[in-house]
């Protein structure tokens, strides 16, 4: 959606975008935060966590189809994600998708 703005469900061309994806702050309930990938503990102040990768959204208004992307992906250290693996073992992980 993000490059063709049609929902490549449907084939609806009712596309919204979402600049901040926000998710549920889990320290202060009833209270949001930008949806992030990762945290990052040092580059935060007195031990606070940074988000790290925050998250944009395109959606369909007909069939509600849901694409998230990261904002700015260059930035991300991938090695350093807990959890992450590449999901093609030969990837060129130095070209980024384009």
């Amino acid at each position: 959606m993000k490059a063709s703005k049609q929902c490549p469900k449907c084939s609806s061309r009712r596309v919204g975008y979402l600049e901040n994806v926000l998710d549920l702050n889990q320290a202060y309930p009833e209270t949001y935060s930008p949806a992030a990938v990762a945290l990052d503990v040092a580059r935060g102040r007195d031990g606070v966590h940074e988000a790290r990768g925050k998250l944009e959204a395109y959606f369909c208004a007909d069939c509600g189809f849901y694409e998230t992307y990261i904002t700015d992906v260059a930035s991300l250290p991938f090695d350093k994600l807990q959890g992450f693996h590449w999901v093609n073992e030969k990837a060129d992980t130095r070209q980024p998708y384009r």
